[in-house]
């Protein structure tokens, strides 16, 4: 019931516009697995509703502890907001952890909050999204994600990448741009 009703308000905002959705920017997923299996993502929708859809979010959408995967390890917003503080505190410098058998280096590069990951299984890969949405996610309370921050940034940066993951069995890229085909290669 609760989902009908988030979407409903989704639906109305999106159709009512935003800023995003005037400037016809686009967002885009795309997901490709090295192995050539088919289990491939596609996923082009207007900004607008990408936005309408973060800023009707609950102020808390993870009652107890959002976290994300990064390499197989769990990673707060707790923990990002620490990486983020260090980094803008040293920015020439780096962060190391080690948790749940995955080694994680935080740097910045340029604008952007760079996660290299090794696997105690052998596997590694590399997370690029820029450092100001690192940072509007994880300026929530406690360990929350902060959507609507999400959203707020979305709405003012131009086109651009969002988030690169290469991994050796997958790649992962979120960019905004104003082709809603998505045609634009890795």
């Amino acid at each position: 019931m609760k989902i009908m009703r988030v979407l409903r308000i989704v639906l109305l905002l999106a159709l009512a516009g935003s800023p995003a959705a005037a400037q016809d920017r686009w967002f885009h997923l795309r997901v490709n697995h090295q192995d050539g299996s088919e289990n491939e993502v596609s996923i082009n929708l207007p900004l607008g509703v990408v936005t309408a859809a973060l800023s009707a979010a609950p102020a808390n959408p993870c009652r107890a502890r959002c976290r994300m995967e990064l390499g197989g390890a769990r990673v707060t917003m707790g923990d990002l907001r620490r990486v983020n503080a260090h980094l803008e505190a040293y920015p020439a410098g780096g962060v190391a952890v080690i948790r749940e058998g995955v080694e994680l280096r935080f740097r910045r590069e340029g604008g952007e909050l760079v996660t290299a990951f090794d696997e105690h299984c052998g596997k590694s890969g590399e997370i690029r999204m820029p450092a100001a949405l690192a940072s509007a996610l994880s300026s929530g309370p406690n360990q929350s994600a902060n959507l609507r921050a999400a959203a707020a940034y979305l709405q003012t940066s131009g086109a651009g990448e969002i988030l690169l993951v290469g991994a050796d069995d997958s790649n992962v890229r979120m960019w905004v741009d104003a082709d809603p085909s998505g045609r634009r290669s890795w």
